[in-house]
């Protein structure tokens, strides 16, 4: 059996990295994907197992569930190999788990609840049960994308973590999407209040920050802890509950220290680029369109530095540098805002002109922060979507929204960042479909083969 270390290289594909993480029955180590041209994670049975009966059929059978689901916010599993020790690769999400935002503010927090709920929408529609939802198991990207991870149990159909568990679960009955929403229910209870919730009682949610909890989101969270599996809503409603009361399903705000993984070591013959986003708190600049349609990402950093450089020179040097031979005179303290009773004319300390400059830049910036998240929103869509050959089956709508996608980078590029995160997000809205379709194409495709193949 081939030993896994750094360096590993395998089916002349891949090359380990790092081991990133163990569980009961795996490895996971990070690696590169040298066709790909990209960084994956690859999922090991453990070397411990591989002569127990049932654990390879049990691993292959994981995969098998997990790559039937193709969900923006469910981690996507790609190629199973049957090696001397079986493994299958997985998209590598490059944050951390859920769990490392549960302080901060709800308006932060609670909007990615809505979108792991649709993610669990999509899963039990396709009559998966994940069986294990909790703060381990939902990994956050970069932007704070949440990602759906380890279907391991919905395979094994046993199992699952004590404290997320409904009293169905734990009575080892027959698995039900409401088990699901009652983990999830949890996992809010977690985010919200820092501690999981009593035994038979949600109790009051309070914040250790002291920040108000909406009524609507604590009778949410006691409805999907709910005794009688009746009684909680469906993962479709969870998020329909959180968007009424005002956290309408998006990305999490990370905070600063979130924003960028650490870098991930590499051997010689691997290089990985960890990522970096854009702070929301650079200068806005315009953008180069990319061939694709997508933003230059070296034009945008290299215009957001120039422009960074002269934005702090309007505002700190250029007034230093005018000549005093051109102002009025003041008298006494150079901090007077007039030249003194007998001029008529102010000398104001700063001009209505300039706090309306500085008043617009700082709309800018907040506008192109939120083009920039509407803009990975979209990307991480059509990712996931053209993994899946959607320039083939997509037809005249995909081709609409890749329309609207050029549309705001247009925008983008004229700094008009309102429009472009408008235009983004509707064309995000206009990919969502795709998403269920998905598993109907590869039937019809299929079909289609084997009819020409007879």
């Amino acid at each position: 059996m081939q030993e896994l270390s750094q360096g590993t290289r395998l089916v002349e594909r891949y090359a380990l990295i790092k081991k990133i993480g163990e569980g009961g029955m795996a490895d996971v180590w990070l690696a590169r994907d040298d066709r790909a041209d990209a960084t994956v994670t690859l999922k090991f049975l453990k070397a411990s197992l591989l002569d127990r009966p049932g654990q390879t059929e049990l691993f292959r059978k994981e995969w098998q569930v997990a790559s039937r689901l193709m969900h923006a916010h469910i981690a996507r599993v790609f190629e199973y190999h049957d090696e001397d020790r079986p493994f299958y690769a997985m998209q590598h999400v490059d944050g951390p788990d859920i769990g490392e935002i549960a302080g901060e503010p709800l308006d932060a927090v609670l909007p990615a609840i809505g979108l792991v709920a649709d993610g669990l929408r999509y899963a039990h529609g396709k009559d998966v049960i994940h069986r294990d939802v909790k703060a381990a198991n939902i990994l956050l990207d970069s932007r704070g994308a949440p990602y759906l991870i380890d279907f391991g149990i919905a395979a094994a159909e046993t199992g699952g973590s004590d404290v997320n568990s409904s009293p169905q679960q734990r009575a080892g009955e027959k698995p039900q999407p409401a088990d699901d929403v009652y983990a999830l229910g949890v996992l809010l209870h977690e985010l919200i209040t820092g501690r999981p919730p009593g035994e038979g009682s949600v109790g009051r949610l309070e914040r250790l920050s002291g920040e108000a909890v909406p009524d609507d989101v604590a009778s949410l969270v006691a409805d999907m802890l709910a005794t009688s599996p009746e009684d909680r809503p469906t993962a479709e409603e969870v998020r329909e509950r959180l968007e009424a009361a005002g956290f309408a399903a998006r990305a999490a705000r990370l905070p600063v220290g979130l924003r960028q993984p650490q870098a991930v070591s590499s051997t010689d013959d691997v290089e990985v680029a960890a990522y970096t986003r854009r702070r929301a708190d650079a200068a806005p600049a315009p953008a180069a369109v990319r061939s694709d349609g997508g933003l230059s990402a070296k034009t945008v950093y290299g215009a957001l530095a120039v422009l960074l450089v002269l934005l702090v020179g309007v505002t700190f040097i250029l007034p230093s540098a005018v000549d005093r031979d051109d102002a009025p005179t003041v008298s006494g303290d150079d901090s007077l805002e007039s030249s003194g009773p007998g001029d008529e004319t102010p000398v104001p300390a700063a001009s209505a002109g300039d706090a309306a400059e500085v008043s617009g830049a700082e709309d800018s910036i907040e506008a192109m922060a939120a083009a920039d998240d509407a803009l990975g929103d979209l990307l991480t869509a059509l990712d996931g979507l053209k993994s899946r050959g959607i320039e083939r089956w997509g037809g005249q709508p995909y081709l609409d929204a890749v329309n609207v996608y050029a549309e705001g980078d247009e925008a983008y590029v004229n700094n008009n960042y309102r429009r472009a995160a408008e235009r983004y997000t509707r064309a995000t809205e206009m990919l969502e479909p795709f998403f269920d379709r998905i598993d109907a194409e590869f039937e019809e495709t299929l079909r289609e083969a084997w009819q020409a193949f007879e």
